[in-house]
């Protein structure tokens, strides 16, 4: 991979994985409250609703980690990135302006 220093390492596959994750989460609440039972007969169906649920709170705490993690790299290069000034470009020097500073012989 070459990039460069001003260019930081792409998020779009940490993105991704964030609203995936958001997105099971999401459907695993769902289908929890559709199986919720409403009469204490089908309590199976109520732990099965209350581990999705589990479930879903773990994906969302774990997606909370993964966001903290690259807001943090992302001020980390930020600041790195904020030391010392931006590179210039330099002139080639003539043959002229070599031999008045008598780096050369001629």
């Amino acid at each position: 991979m070459n990039q460069s220093i001003n260019t930081p390492p792409s998020a779009y596959g940490s993105t991704a994985t964030i609203n995936g994750k958001l997105l099971a989460a999401a459907t695993m609440t769902g289908i929890g409250a559709w199986l919720y039972p409403s009469s204490i007969q089908d309590w199976g169906w109520g732990f099965l609703a209350i581990m999705l649920w589990l479930s879903s709170l773990g994906l969302v705490v774990e997606v909370i980690g993964l966001a903290v993690k690259i807001y943090l790299r992302d001020r980390a290069l930020s600041k790195f990135a904020s030391q010392g000034h931006q590179p210039k470009s330099a002139e080639m020097a003539s043959s002229d302006a070599l031999q008045n500073a008598g780096m050369t012989d001629g």
